[in-house]
């Protein structure tokens, strides 16, 4: 989940990702991702966490950038 869009077809493949991992729509998905700055890590945590991109980005740092035990 750490990549970075840097086309059209990436960006597109990391909404699906969000989609798939979160079961967020595909407008949610984007606007958070747009959001997030593109991070798809942090988007998901966002979505899945309801959490604004500080204090996501505040989670996934006190847990050294691991989804599973930011999720968890």
């Amino acid at each position: 989940v750490e990549m970075r869009a840097t086309n059209a077809k990436l960006r597109e493949r990391s909404v699906r990702m969000v989609v798939d991992l979160t079961g967020a729509t595909t407008e949610a998905a984007r606007t958070t991702l747009d959001d997030a700055g593109g991070v798809i890590k942090l988007a998901i945590v966002m979505l899945l966490k309801s959490l604004s991109r500080a204090d996501a980005e505040a989670l996934l740092a006190r847990m050294s950038g691991d989804l599973r035990r930011a999720l968890a």
